[in-house]
């Protein structure tokens, strides 16, 4: 999988959809999520193409 199928496939747009009501996920909270993981794919992505098991245990 590349870094932009992993950005497009974040689990972020399931969550809001089974959440429909509201009741689980804040906005807020899932925007910070969607940060994070943004900042951890970016952080992958600077270990170049083919990255260790080891150096992507070690975010």
């Amino acid at each position: 999988m590349t870094f932009d199928e992993l950005r497009k496939n974040k689990p972020i747009v399931q969550w809001v959809e089974e959440d429909e009501d509201g009741d689980f996920f804040t906005e807020e909270n899932i925007s910070a999520t969607n940060k994070d993981l943004d900042t951890y794919i970016e952080s992958l992505k600077e270990l170049g193409d083919q990255p260790t098991e080891e150096e992507i245990q070690g975010f």
